[in-house]
């Protein structure tokens, strides 16, 4: 199968991101080690890395052997990349929300990132069907195939509400409330919620972009 040139752009593009966000990763994670953020922010944009990753692999591949990885591959990290920038948000923002009385509820924010993962292993070893079911490899004609096609588990319902779905709308409402809110914010807290703000909104239209032209 030959790539059309906007197939073609397209993985260039996600490559050149995956690499970027890679060595960026890399980057914040050894100016601090030790530090919460630097580790919450290395681990996003590693997450971003794999999965820009996949997308590349996907677009060109010509055979259902070759889309195999990178659709293990985005089913593992598409859906954890929304309650992650929700905790990029709060520990950038508000690190003080983790410790509060509420932690318990970012404990599962937390779950949520590491179900998809832990569901897509299962599924892949054990064959348990919870998630990740694989594509049609009869029909397969190559190129990006939805992520709906191949995660349609007993639990797809649950992860795409809660993970693609919620998590958004749950992360836009405390950037809103520390942008306009917040009385104790700072001029530079209030500034970096305005770009996490917009980051999450071209985040979703980019999605939404993809879907309809690779779809």
């Amino acid at each position: 199968m030959n790539l059309s040139p906007v197939a073609q752009t397209l993985q260039l593009i996600a490559w050149f991101l995956a690499l970027a966000e890679f060595i960026l990763a890399l980057y914040v994670l050894l100016l601090n080690v030790w530090h919460t953020s630097n580790r919450h922010v290395s681990g996003l944009l590693l997450l971003f890395a794999i999965n820009n990753y996949a997308l590349g692999l996907m677009i060109g591949a010509t055979d259902a052997t070759q889309a195999a990885l990178p659709a293990y591959l985005l089913a593992a990290t598409s859906p954890a990349i929304n309650p992650a920038l929700l905790l990029i948000a709060v520990v950038l923002l508000k690190p003080n929300w983790l410790r509060s009385r509420w932690r318990v509820g970012w404990w599962l924010v937390y779950g949520l990132v590491f179900l998809p993962v832990l569901l897509t292993l299962m599924d892949i070893g054990l064959g348990t069907r919870l998630w990740y079911t694989g594509f049609n490899t009869e029909t397969y004609a190559g190129g990006y195939v939805l992520l709906s096609e191949y995660t349609a588990g007993s639990l797809c319902r649950l992860i795409w509400m809660l993970n693609f779905y919620g998590m958004p709308a749950v992360t836009i409402i405390p950037l809103l409330y520390i942008a306009l809110r917040d009385k104790k914010a700072t001029l530079l807290t209030r500034r970096l919620a305005w770009l996490l703000l917009g980051t999450q909104i071209a985040g979703m239209s980019i999605q939404m972009g993809l879907r309809g032209l690779l779809g």
